[in-house]
């Protein structure tokens, strides 16, 4: 039951919500959730089986979409980096790496990619995290505010409409859990007992909360540059040209906070789990997800008016009289998309 209710939390989450109805491959983030499992089920991956994976996940990466190319491949080098340091560990072969690139690369000429003239817009500077994304509703695409922490609306951050791309808000359904153990977190390292139980419990995982805290600042790091932006403070700064090269690939960066978020929300479930029997645990992480669906019902809601209800579209130009009046006296007429993807069509 905990499992059952636990994969709606993850997938109750505010850029999926955002995501979902618009860019069904963008919204994909299971693939960060899978890249994890070969450290989860460490066990169950023999050096075969990891390889494989690895070759398999990059694959999936660049078919499903490319901006998951260099968040997993984070994920498989943290993935090497256990393996290397840890006692059972499979040993750190830089095959791995190789045959993630390998699977990546042969299923991007599979489709075309080595011989297609396409480019793409870098937004370099543009769609970054903002240090108060965790907690700042207002960081959406959509007019979108918290209803279960209202006071969380007022709070103001730069850059919001140009952000969207690094929206993180977590909801409440994992912002309260984590103020109250933070709270019972700092009351009980006044007892004796529980710092014995944390200490032994970071020495036996020391390599673990290492790994996970690396990944977390780094990925921070990597979302909110070139800017530091906090509320509506904001830094700029002239970054080497070989780390601007490496964001050409990255194109809107703000999406590089989604592994963040994915680790707050494991790690609020996971101590849920491990501190609450198993029907106590059961009603707690419903009762979180219930919470998650009261505070993020305005981005349903959205969705439900911009999908749900049918809609028609009626130009005024569409008749011929129209388009004989206005091409009395020219030769040529320009039609403009209002999309950047497309150019200017001359047509006679």
């Amino acid at each position: 039951y905990q499992c059952f209710f636990m994969q709606f939390v993850f997938c109750y989450r505010t850029y999926i919500l955002d995501r979902f109805p618009r860019n069904y491959a963008l919204s994909s983030m299971w693939l960060i959730l899978l890249s994890f499992v070969p450290l989860v089920f460490h066990e169950h991956f023999d050096r075969r089986k990891f390889f494989l994976f690895c070759f398999l996940l990059g694959a999936m990466a660049v078919s499903i979409h490319t901006s998951y190319i260099p968040v997993l491949f984070v994920n498989i080098c943290v993935c090497l980096i256990y393996d290397g340091f840890c006692k059972n560990g499979r040993g750190f072969s830089p095959l791995a790496i190789i045959l993630y690139l390998v699977g990546v690369v042969s299923v991007f000429a599979l489709l075309g990619g080595l011989v297609s003239d396409m480019t793409a817009d870098s937004y370099y500077g543009l769609y970054l995290f903002n240090y108060a994304g965790f907690v700042a509703p207002t960081y959406a695409f959509y007019n979108f505010s918290s209803v279960v922490l209202p006071f969380l609306n007022f709070i103001p951050c730069a850059d919001i409409l140009s952000s969207h791309e690094g929206f993180a808000y977590l909801g409440a359904g994992i912002i309260l859990p984590s103020f109250v153990m933070g709270i019972a977190f700092i009351w009980a390292l006044g007892k004796k007992d529980f710092r014995e139980k944390y200490r032994n419990f970071i020495n036996n995982n020391q390599l673990l909360c290492l790994l996970f805290g690396f990944l977390f600042v780094f990925m921070v790091i990597i979302a909110s540059l070139p800017k530091i932006s906090f509320l509506d403070w904001t830094v700029s700064f002239e970054l080497p040209i070989f780390i601007k090269f490496f964001y050409t690939f990255l194109r809107a960066a703000g999406r590089y906070i989604w592994t963040d978020v994915f680790i707050i929300y494991f790690l609020v479930l996971s101590v849920i789990l491990r501190c609450f029997r198993a029907k106590v645990a059961t009603i707690l992480i419903s009762l979180c997800l219930l919470v998650q669906i009261v505070d993020l019902k305005d981005i349903l809601f959205h969705i439900h008016i911009d999908y749900a209800l049918k809609k028609s579209f009626v130009s005024s130009i569409k008749t011929e009289e129209v388009w004989n009046k206005l091409a009395e006296g020219k030769k040529n007429c320009f039609i403009l998309d209002d999309s950047r993807y497309h150019t200017p069509s001359l047509c006679p």
